[in-house]
């Protein structure tokens, strides 16, 4: 599974979309947990540094907690960030499960976030 932080700030430092790619997803019962980690280097900024992510999926409820460890002109720094969100999806009636081969298709805004809706299950999740 890949995750994006899109409009990612750091130490005062806006990085865009921060993608962390191969994140392992596991299933916990009626829930799934995922982790992951990446290496930040931002050229712009001379920023170097590790991601470690680990979350939860409960229902429509996203926990995301991160480590950062960067390094900037030579100055450590570890930050923790802690998101708590709601997922948004564009299957209002969830026939769409974790790790389903989707195509989605851009529309007319659904709600204030949701600007993308389910066209088919491509391939179910084994």
């Amino acid at each position: 599974m890949n995750m994006e932080l899109k409009d990612f700030s750091f130490m005062n430092m806006d990085l865009g979309t921060i993608t962390l790619t191969n994140c392992v997803l596991t299933k916990d019962g009626d829930n799934y947990k995922f982790s992951g980690k990446q290496v930040l280097n931002v050229e712009k900024y001379l920023l170097t540094g590790d991601i470690d992510a680990q979350g939860t999926i409960s229902g429509n409820t996203v926990v995301v907690n991160l480590d950062i460890a960067a390094k900037l002109d030579g100055v450590s720094q570890a930050v923790k960030v802690i998101y708590q969100g709601t997922k948004l999806s564009g299957s209002e009636n969830n026939e769409a499960k974790i790790n389903d081969r989707v195509l989605i298709m851009e529309t007319r805004p659904l709600s204030k976030d949701k600007r993308w809706r389910l066209v088919e299950i491509v391939e179910r999740a084994k």
